[in-house]
């Protein structure tokens, strides 16, 4: 395995906007049937990031409660996908999903439905890399976490050296919420992801 970090060309970023606009796009029709709201998603970039550079790249995270839900796997690529709600996004999107009061702070219902949201957008996303890229995914149960400030970006440069952040925006009713998707690989899985998109791309 080599020992330095895997830089994505932008043929890989480009092709992963495409797999996570598909994914986004299923997740959306299922969100909006189960939930009887119309429930728009889309992925518009993505980008390739250094943690130990995490502060300087992603500052908007490090000083406010922002609401993770987390998705692990296992197979022949190995990480976490995360879907990432500023908190006043995820109130929103919760009050909006449970018809709740705008004041109403997170309970455990808002937390059931946010975490099946994550969860349902997740599964969409790793499905659609999965079955373009013939991978394998074993799949572990999602988990909410609050409050995923400073402390847990230092979690991160523990367990991987690079992720990938997709920009999703997901548009429900009037209102415009704004998220992110963390893809974070091990260095293997990260080497392994890129040849498969390279083989790939070649049979087009």
């Amino acid at each position: 395995m080599s020992s330095e970090k895997v830089e994505m060309k932008d043929d890989h970023l480009d092709f992963l906007v495409e797999l996570l606009t598909i994914g986004a796009g299923r997740s959306s029709e299922i969100l909006s049937e189960m939930l009887d709201t119309y429930i728009q998603l889309s992925i518009p970039s993505i980008r390739q990031i250094d943690v130990k550079d995490l502060s300087n790249t992603i500052p908007e995270y490090l000083n406010q409660e922002v609401s993770v839900i987390d998705l692990m796997f296992k197979g022949d690529v190995s990480g976490e996908s995360k879907l990432i709600f500023p908190a006043e996004s995820a109130r929103i999107l919760g009050n909006l999903l449970l018809d709740a009061d705008e004041d109403e702070d997170f309970d455990s219902a808002k937390v059931g439905v946010l975490t099946e949201v994550g969860n349902i957008v997740l599964n969409s996303i790793m499905g659609t890399i999965s079955n373009y890229l013939k991978i394998n995914f074993d799949y572990q149960i999602p988990v909410y976490q609050h409050n995923f400030t400073r402390n847990s970006l230092d979690d991160l440069r523990k367990s991987t050296d690079t992720l990938l952040l997709a920009d999703t925006r997901f548009i429900a009713e009037k209102y415009s919420i704004q998220g992110d998707i963390a893809l974070l690989f091990t260095m293997k899985s990260m080497e392994d992801l890129t040849k498969l998109m390279d083989k790939y791309l070649e049979e087009l």
